[in-house]
């Protein structure tokens, strides 16, 4: 310990005895310095890409499957003029309150919501396939359709549908997706630990106890 403390003195010694105010507020500065580049320091680094895989191509083209059918199978009236929305949240059994209130609202509204839902589940698996610019595509995929399920579970009694559907995009994350979600969580985690040991550090030093 008294070497580590040691950096944060003019002699290079950590002697608590000749400890004064100036010095005291040196050695606060330094670790929260230190602090501050935690983050920094746990950047994100990916080596390479993983291996394609047949069975990563089939599960990711499968779940791109489910939204592209699920478009092609709405091509009723009411969706191809865009009031398919407004007919679905007028339906008590499946209506949640906040989706009549959307329901209420002008057509206009309720036609680019509709078509917008359209455009998501077309455009899914063309974004979750294509073969360059990755990981951007996927990201972009993973973004609109969990907008686009967080309004069916606000808006309709699909909440299950909605969370199932949300979960499954964890087989679209790519090797530097999950290596950033780790340095994340470890960089929070490690911030963590050293504030709350600066301001134990901190109490100790000005008489405050534990």
């Amino acid at each position: 310990m008294r070497p580590l403390l040691g950096r944060f003195f003019p002699n290079g010694r950590a002697d608590v005895s000749s400890f004064n105010v100036g010095a005291r507020d040196g050695l606060f500065q330094g670790m929260r310095k230190d602090l501050s580049g935690t983050a920094s320091q746990l950047s994100p680094t990916v080596s390479g890409r993983s291996e394609p895989s047949l069975a990563a191509l089939a599960l990711v083209g499968q779940l791109g499957l489910i939204y592209l059918f699920t478009a092609m199978a709405k091509h009723g009236e009411t969706w191809q003029n865009g009031t398919a929305l407004y007919y679905a949240l007028n339906m008590d059994q499946i209506a949640r309150p906040l989706g009549r209130w959307l329901a209420s609202q002008s057509i206009p509204i309720i036609k680019t919501l509709t078509w917008s839902v359209l455009g998501m589940e077309f455009a899914a698996l063309p974004l979750m396939l294509l073969p360059f610019a990755q990981p951007w595509p996927r990201r972009v995929a993973i973004v609109a359709l969990s907008t686009m399920h967080l309004g069916i579970a606000l808006t309709t009694t699909l909440f299950f549908f909605s969370v199932t559907m949300v979960a499954s995009f964890a087989l679209l994350l790519l090797p530097e997706d999950w290596a950033r979600i780790k340095c994340w969580n470890v960089s929070r985690r490690s911030a963590t630990t050293v504030r709350a040991f600066t301001q134990a550090m901190e109490r100790s030093l000005r008489g405050g106890g534990p």
